[in-house]
């Protein structure tokens, strides 16, 4: 197995060295305490190994599958599960067994299905998977694969829920309100867990939020028909469940910790914010919807630059100059019109980005 990692090791200490960083006898530790150091990883050849003896298993099972008892596959399958179970709680290779886990306890699920002809959806399914893998993943997982696969997860069995659920929400004014709960369950996360997961939740539903607000700017003008688009009432419904519930999980966090009030502010009246073109219209308009999606991120610019998050600031500047173009072409019809609005755009893009590169080396400059 080639040692990539203690390449990069040495190198670093090369480099350090060469720079005037750490001097010889320094170097000279370092890289005797690395070189002591057993080499991470899993040979190649033993990872393909164990994949082909893996696959040919698979092969002769599913060329035999019809001749197999039901009760053999279901015992084969849950004695799968169980060895791989207890690998992940002796620590070998969890990171990667915990997805393992993961997928074929879905299979389980739609394998017992499947043997005994049970009638259900996907949401049922999905909602059975996340009631097995959850205890197990959240224990014991600590990659961000293993965090964002059981968020796809979450997000795929709500999202078919709500699927299978629309008309009867529809018809009792509950699709806003079930959307706003849904969100607000995940940015309470840290109020349960103060760890990794807590805040991975409250990240991804705060991206939601902000992705929504910024959407409804301009999905409000799409070609709905009446019978698409949700009641008034269902849509102020939401937005004030959402309100309530995010001022109350910000309020039992700064219990914990200082309160941000302008972050507070930002996130309780995104979901009013999201609203406002459906209940106050004027959404017919390019420049309207252009100029609410404009607004919203540079108030996000504004909180980024305060809290010194450089890379969600550029990526503020970035949103922004783009829906800038998107609206000239939006603005304008035919060829020549099109050029004319892009070189407009492009000249406020540089205009833009001149300016950007003045704040934040001022910024740098005051730091």
């Amino acid at each position: 197995m080639i040692d990539l990692h203690g390449r990069a090791v040495r190198s670093r200490i090369e480099r350090w060295r060469d720079a005037g960083l750490i001097d010889d006898e320094t170097a000279g530790r370092l890289a005797a305490f690395e070189a002591s150091r057993p080499a991470a990883g899993v040979p190649a050849l033993t990872v393909i190994g164990a994949l082909s003896v893996a696959l040919g298993i698979v092969a002769i099972v599913s060329a035999n599958w019809d001749q197999i008892p039901v009760p053999a596959r279901l015992g084969g399958h849950v004695a799968l599960n169980l060895a791989i179970g207890i690998a992940v709680w002796t620590g070998i290779a969890r990171e990667l067994l915990i997805l393992v886990l993961s997928a074929s306890t879905l299979g389980l699920l739609a394998h017992v299905g499947q043997s005994f002809q049970l009638q259900g959806g996907a949401a049922g399914l999905l909602a059975g998977w996340l009631a097995l893998a959850t205890p197990f993943t959240w224990a014991l997982a600590r990659g961000a694969a293993n965090r964002w696969l059981w968020t796809a997860g979450l997000f795929a069995a709500a999202g078919t829920a709500f699927v299978e659920n629309a008309d009867a929400l529809a018809d009792a004014g509950l699709v806003g309100t079930s959307i706003a709960l849904f969100i607000v369950a995940g940015y309470a996360a840290p109020l349960a867990d103060r760890g990794a997961w807590g805040r991975h939740l409250h990240a991804v539903m705060l991206g939601v939020l902000v992705t929504a607000a910024s959407a409804a700017q301009t999905v409000w003008r799409s070609d709905f028909t009446a019978a698409d688009l949700p009641a008034g009432a269902d849509v102020i419904a939401g937005a004030a469940c959402a309100t309530a519930g995010l001022l109350a999980v910000h309020a039992a966090l700064a219990r914990r910790a200082p309160g941000r009030p302008w972050l507070t502010a930002f996130v309780a009246a995104s979901p009013a914010y999201a609203a406002l073109p459906f209940l106050a219209g004027g959404a017919d308009s390019a420049v309207v919807a252009a100029l609410g999606f404009c607004l919203y991120w540079w108030a996000i610019s504004q909180l980024a630059h305060a809290a010194g998050l450089t890379g969600l600031y550029r990526l503020a500047v970035l949103a922004i100059a783009a829906r800038v173009v998107v609206v000239f072409i939006e603005a304008f019809g035919g060829l020549l019109f099109t050029g004319v609005g892009l070189v407009a755009g492009g000249v406020l893009l540089l205009a833009v980005g001149w300016l950007v590169r003045r704040l934040l080396r001022n910024a740098g400059r005051a730091a």
